[in-house]
């Protein structure tokens, strides 16, 4: 099956992640599907390669709005990146009010494993900034603020971390598949070891404590799209 008849399939498993008509059961298996589909593909590109050293490592930058949440989007695009054998870095610009703010990310990896986490990257996106509004009008005395919002955001992405562990593990286990993930990781790390980073980490503006309680929620609807659980939440709203 080529490339773009997989990503065909991909996008319409991650229409159905993100329906909200779609039941809790559902959007969980429909992400699983997505991500272990773009893994079955890419092990079977693997060993249908003639020479692995023949591969190039590309670089894609992704340019942010100003938006409070681009650190969170940087750090979730980091997970789910290093899921697909990708890397990726940032880069800072300036506010109106002179603080240092992400301007935006670069993914690193191969062409085909970019595509497949930006791929799942937005479509985690548009969810979660979909979703922590929704909790935070349907939660008694929360507030849609920006307190609630990066709780909300830490609480999603560290469920996401947990379950790409997971994933990881599960790919791994394959003899073919561990051997592709070293070898990709590998390459797009000794590619980026000749880039020359700033040797310094501007520091980002102070942001207010997260909402724990947001934090909570954003774990639950980080759970609902996880890679791998298939029994209903019985913890539902």
């Amino acid at each position: 099956m080529d490339e773009e008849r997989i990503m065909e399939r991909v996008r319409r498993l991650l229409a159905l992640a993100n329906d909200p008509a779609a039941s809790d059961n559902e959007q969980r298996i429909a992400l699983e599907q997505a991500q272990r589909l773009m893994n079955r593909h890419a092990i079977e590109q693997w060993q249908l390669e003639e020479n692995h050293d023949e591969v190039t490592i590309h670089e894609k930058r992704i340019r942010f709005e100003r938006n409070p949440c681009a650190p969170f989007l940087r750090d979730l695009a980091t997970i789910v990146a290093r899921g697909n054998r990708c890397r990726t870095a940032y880069w800072i610009s300036k506010a109106d009010n002179g603080r240092n703010l992400v301007g935006g990310i670069i993914l690193y990896g191969i062409e085909a494993d970019i595509k497949r986490a930006e791929t799942i990257w937005t479509a985690m996106e548009t969810s979660r900034a979909v979703m922590w509004k929704a909790r935070a009008k349907a939660t008694r005395n929360a507030k849609p603020n920006a307190a609630w919002r990066d709780g909300y955001y830490r609480g999603f992405q560290d469920e996401i971390a947990w379950r790409y562990r997971e994933l990881e593990m599960e790919m791994e286990s394959n003899e073919t598949g561990k051997a592709l993930v070293l070898d990709r990781e590998g390459r797009v790390e000794e590619y980026m070891r000749g880039i020359d980073f700033e040797n310094h980490s501007p520091k980002l503006g102070k942001r207010k404590r997260p909402s724990r309680a947001a934090y909570r929620y954003g774990r639950k609807d980080g759970a609902r799209q996880r890679l791998g659980q298939t029994e209903l939440d019985q913890d539902r709203e």
